[in-house]
């Protein structure tokens, strides 16, 4: 923490580059970017001294926000692989690495903007570094690296209007379980049947709907129905009928394999490409989490001594366990679905 401490004090967040170079972005300073922290700047330089979140006895959330998340991320890699003597011996190592800086910088900016450009920029030095070490400590021919991401994102809702793109904005829990609610009690006369809407999915009352001798799969339609009529809303279904959908189309094998049975929702919620949680209520940053390809197309690039396929098949981060489990010689994980992409 002292060390940590130490590298954020009088830390100022600056372009790795000259704006200029910044040729992949919109301007620096656009209307619908979150601020790094509350009332605080969304332009470059970004001086931590300034930012209440480090000041004495408050948390180093800021950290993640910034180029020296990247760069401790590294530096404990590194760490790592000498604490423990990793790739020292005959038995293979696995080291997982989150570079989780570019998640909360574009959550705050957008992918569109000069901070993400600059964030990917100092993500590929580091990266440099992790593998300069790698091949000094374990040798270039005694590691294979991947590289993924867990999701894609969508283009901030003000840069979508700049754009003229249709889109929206929604704040999930209380568009949604109002109307829901209203169709529910209107239809079976008893109050708050849904208690939350979250990630796309309504959560009925289960044991009100017990106690109440009420079919939950009629009361589970309903608030489908009710969903469904809702502006932005382009599809609304129980989760049942996702689960027991005879069509293989990608959108829904997406949701099928996202649920579980104890803790997702009872209704499935789809809504319009490029409609958006606004969980500011003032359209700044962006979010995630549809089935539409700017959300689910990431990178899969794999790096090391052996030979993957790199032909223009397509592939997804559900290969690398299979790929992993075949070039160490051992059996997949139990859950795999993915194939092997090694020649």
């Amino acid at each position: 923490n002292r060390n940590i401490a130490g590298q954020m004090n009088g830390y100022v967040w600056n372009p790795v580059l000259p704006l200029a170079q910044y040729t992949e972005s919109t301007a620096d300073d656009v209307k619908w970017e979150a601020p790094l922290w509350r009332n605080g700047p969304r332009i470059f330089p970004y001086d931590l001294s300034k930012a209440p979140a480090v000041k004495p006895n408050k948390t180093y959330e800021l950290l993640r926000s910034t180029p020296l998340g990247l760069t401790i991320t590294t530096q404990m890699a590194i760490a790592a692989l000498e604490g423990e003597q990793m790739g020292r011996d005959s038995i293979p190592d696995f080291l997982a690495v989150s570079y989780s800086t570019t998640d909360y910088v574009g959550h705050k900016f957008g992918p569109r903007s000069v901070e993400v450009e600059d964030i990917y920029l100092r993500l590929d030095r580091e990266l440099g570094e992790l593998l300069d070490s790698l091949e000094a400590k374990v040798g270039k021919n005694n590691f294979v690296l991947f590289l993924t991401a867990d999701h894609g994102v969508v283009d901030n809702v003000g840069q979508l209007e700049f754009d003229h793109i249709a889109n929206g904005t929604y704040s999930e829990d209380s568009s949604m379980t109002g109307p829901v609610n209203r169709a529910l009690f209107k239809a079976f006369k008893v109050k708050n049947l849904a208690h939350a809407a979250v990630n796309q999915q309504i959560y009925l009352d289960r044991a009100l709907i017990h106690d109440k001798g009420l079919d939950f799969d009629a009361v589970a339609k309903e608030a489908a129905y009710a969903a469904s009529l809702q502006v932005g809303v382009r599809q609304a279904r129980p989760m049942k009928d996702v689960i027991q959908s005879p069509l293989p189309i990608v959108p829904n094998n997406l949701y099928i394999n996202g649920m579980h049975p104890q803790r997702s929702g009872d209704v499935l919620v789809e809504y319009d490409p490029q409609w958006v949680d606004d969980y500011s209520g003032r359209k700044l940053g962006t979010t995630h989490g549809q089935p539409y390809k700017y959300d689910t197309h990431v990178p899969l690039i794999f790096y090391g001594y052996t030979y993957f396929d790199d032909s223009t098949i397509a592939c997804a981060p559900s290969d690398i366990a299979q790929s992993l489990a075949e070039l160490l010689g051992i059996l997949p994980p139990s859950g795999s679905i993915g194939r092997s992409i090694l020649k």
